[in-house]
């Protein structure tokens, strides 16, 4: 840099943001990040989450492992229809054949990861998954019915 050009840059920077500019590059269009995907979108991770999170709680209570993965698989499916008749969430039939999907893929890991690290090991994952989880489902919800 030439001799004076930082104090340019700066002077640039302070006009930018006395303008208002700086507001516009900060401000997070919050609806657009939870606009419906086709297939995926930021709603996959909530449901990503939640089936590993529901197969880790029926382990831990030491369900028989058959009825952990039927009470999962039926808790991921009837979100969907919770979304849509409880909540008046209208997905695309692709986007929620794949938050099953994916809902189902996480509870397998989860019972690959349970076999072979054992329950207590991931006690901490759960505790982040759940925070996450309720995170990310709040701020998804607040802005999608808001609307």
């Amino acid at each position: 840099l030439e001799a004076g050009a930082e104090s340019n840059v700066l002077f640039m920077m302070d006009n930018e943001i006395g303008q208002g500019k700086f507001k516009d590059i900060m401000k997070i269009n919050h609806s657009r990040i939870w606009q419906e995907g086709k297939y995926v979108d930021v709603w996959s991770i909530p449901h990503i989450l939640i089936g590993g999170i529901l197969f880790w709680i029926f382990s831990y209570f030491k369900i028989p492992i058959t009825l952990r993965f039927i009470l999962s698989i039926i808790l991921v499916i009837s979100w969907e229809f919770f979304e849509l008749y409880v909540l008046g969430i209208k997905e695309q039939i692709p986007n929620k054949i794949f938050d099953v999907m994916l809902g189902i893929i996480s509870i397998i890991v989860m019972y690959f990861l349970i076999e072979k690290y054992g329950i207590e090991k991931l006690l901490n994952s759960f505790w982040i998954s759940l925070i996450l989880y309720i995170t990310l489902t709040s701020w998804g919800l607040y802005i999608t019915l808001k609307k």
